[in-house]
């Protein structure tokens, strides 16, 4: 299957002399060596700036969409989305702090600056559960890389940093509750379906509902 692949993640396979990717994983030896020179900084900041913007698109996208749903009364499905917006926005956070995400037999950082190599980030725990995944990885990394200086994480919900607290609420609402709650809702402020104040928070992110 073709599909637009993140810039720097191509292009550091490309410096490493990667040009076909089935055989990506036989080059985790020079991968993990892989180092940022002065010149390749320059380079790789403009993909990572380009790969950041994409980034921005789905968040603001899935967040107009839940918006969207909360509008019409389609909570479950907004809070899932919510979740997807605040997801890639940590992922957008992370770039613009100069941390692109690679793969290779794993999931690693490689922060754009001169002297700099993969780090591997799926690793260690996250509220005693072993970190897997891009959802799982992301959030963890960034708590990491940002505790001293997101006041966001001072914000906990069931003894849970609020980033964390809202993709277990998307795996709840996914994985394990039998069906979606419509017409019930059960996930947001009453307050929120206030139409004037959506429709206000719908012009904010530059998106208006039409009925």
């Amino acid at each position: 299957m073709n599909f637009d692949r993140f810039r720097v993640q191509a292009a550091v396979e490309l410096d490493i002399g990667c040009t076909d990717l089935t055989k990506w994983g036989s080059y985790l030896a020079k991968f993990e060596a892989y180092e940022v020179t002065e010149l390749r900084c320059k380079e790789l900041t403009v993909d990572l700036k380009k790969d950041a913007a994409d980034i921005y698109f789905k968040a603001l996208f899935s967040l107009s969409d839940a918006i969207n749903g909360i509008y019409h009364g389609r909570h479950s499905w907004a809070a899932i989305k919510i979740y997807y917006s605040v997801f890639f926005l940590l992922r957008c956070s992370l770039a613009t702090n100069k941390f692109a995400f690679l793969k290779n037999n794993g999931i690693y950082t490689l922060k754009i600056a001169k002297g700099e190599k993969p780090e591997r980030r799926d690793c260690g725990k996250l509220s005693g559960e072993r970190v897997t995944g891009d959802h799982k990885t992301t959030i963890f990394t960034f708590i990491s890389l940002f505790k001293d200086t997101d006041i966001l994480q001072s914000n906990h919900v069931e003894n849970k940093v609020v980033y964390e607290w809202l993709m277990e609420l998307r795996n709840q609402i996914n994985y394990r509750e039998r069906t979606f709650t419509e017409p019930v809702n059960k996930y947001f402020f009453s307050s929120l379906f206030d139409r004037g104040k959506i429709r206000a928070g719908a012009y904010f992110v530059g998106y208006l509902t039409k009925e």
